[in-house]
């Protein structure tokens, strides 16, 4: 392990010194002729610090700067030694910073110079001054495997469609979330669910939303919400039930473990009549006219998680639609749940929204005399995380980021996630 220290130490150093234009750079396995003018690096690991078997080591680094004195003064060759080695002594940058900056193995805590050598004359007829520099720092361990965490967000469910009449609101996309993982290098597959097109006009369910998979854990695309005499339909969370002209719908059922079922649709014709929310990850969506007579249900409330760096709240459900006419009276469309959950349309108003790009939450359901569209659901996502300081970016795929010590890999529509 301490040989490998001293090759990611001596890398490091020679990265750094790399921007010298003309210089010759040697590290300790060099052996034979060196042109001036030149930097040898040697690196040699001390022992390990704070105790044995810690991992933690004490490098001491020797960077020895060389130049022919045929055609150079010790003044000019002193100031060439200065320009050259400027960025070691710069404090605008830490100097153990620089370093950690050129080494992805190694984890570097503290490097100082402690001391140089003075100009002097060789046999060889060259000038020579030396610089020298400890470093207290740890190899990564290099498996072939990486520990990590994964969200998993399908796409939301469409709203119900509506033509005189009220649709159900779509539920939340699946939510699942997933720790201590371990993955060996290879390629995996990142599918991201797309949300469910919201169903039209008095017969149209809204479509489920599209399932999201990575490295076969799979979250199901939240339920469409029901139309007219039309139940809303299972998904991670069940859409809610749409309006009907006889008994009440029934909300669909949630698959267990990834969210909650949708509301009744109420009776037409009755102070029930109305759109049922949709289920969220977070809670049940909320039944028809549980606020006012003929009001929508609110769509369930979605759930939290910070894999992205922030708290964000995901797959909420839609609302249903209710019987408002337009003026802010209290029939009006269910709220989407937090989490992205589209707006339930009140009857004057037309069709409902959309759930949030990227949340899984459900489209608001519909409400109108005329042929009109529920909400579309919200495309889903998934987050996959390690750490940077067990594993550096191991990991290649998504948008990439590196937030309170977390390398994280977000991907916002299908690809591929490496480990190498």
């Amino acid at each position: 392990m301490s040989n490998s220290v001293q090759i990611n130490v001596e890398d490091a150093i020679a990265i750094l010194l790399s921007g010298v234009s003309g210089l010759n750079i040697y590290k300790t396995n060099r052996i034979g002729a060196k042109l001036f003018p030149s930097a040898t690096i040697s690196a040699s690991v001390t022992g390990q610090v704070l105790g044995n078997y810690t991992g933690v080591y004490e490098v001491n680094v020797s960077i020895d700067y060389s130049d022919t004195s045929a055609k150079k003064t010790q003044a000019n060759f002193d100031a060439e030694y200065c320009s050259n080695f400027e960025s070691f002594y710069s404090q605008t940058t830490p100097l153990f910073t620089k370093i950690q900056n050129n080494i992805t193995d190694t984890k570097v805590y503290t490097a100082r110079i402690t001391g140089q050598t003075p100009t002097i004359k060789t046999a060889k007829r060259a000038w020579q001054r030396g610089l020298r520099i400890s470093i207290i720092c740890t190899p990564y361990i290099i498996s072939t495997s990486v520990i990590l965490d994964a969200l998993i967000v399908a796409g939301g469910g469409g709203g119900g469609g509506a033509s005189d009449s009220l649709g159900g609101g779509g539920g939340g996309g699946g939510f699942r979330v997933f720790t201590g993982l371990s993955l060996n290098n290879g390629i995996y597959s990142v599918i991201v669910g797309g949300g469910g097109s919201g169903g039209f006009g008095s017969s149209g369910l809204g479509e489920n939303g599209g399932d999201s998979t990575f490295n076969n854990y799979t979250s199901i695309g939240g339920g469409g919400g029901g139309a007219l005499n039309q139940a809303g339909l299972l998904g991670g969370s069940g859409g809610g039930g749409g309006q009907s002209n006889t008994d009440p719908t029934y909300g669909g059922d949630e698959v267990t473990g990834q969210g909650n079922y949708g509301g009744f649709g109420g009776e037409g014709g009755t102070n029930t009549s109305a759109g049922g929310g949709g289920g969220g990850a977070g809670s049940i969506g909320q039944n028809a006219q549980v606020k006012f007579s003929q009001s929508g249900g609110d769509g369930g409330s979605g759930l939290a998680n910070s894999f992205s760096g922030t708290s964000v709240i995901y797959s909420g459900g839609g609302g249903g639609g209710g019987y408002g006419d337009g003026s802010g009276d209290p029939f009006a469309g269910g709220n989407g749940g937090t989490g992205g959950g589209g707006i339930g349309s009140d009857y004057a108003s037309g069709g409902g929204t959309n759930g949030l790009t990227n949340t899984g939450g459900g489209g608001g359901g519909a409400g109108s005399s005329n042929g009109t569209y529920g909400g579309n659901g919200g495309s889903g996502i998934v987050i996959i995380r390690y750490l940077t300081s067990a594993y550096g970016t191991r990991g290649s795929g998504g948008t990439i980021t590196t937030i309170g010590g977390y390398t994280i890999h977000t991907f916002t529509s299908s690809g591929n996630f490496t480990i190498s």
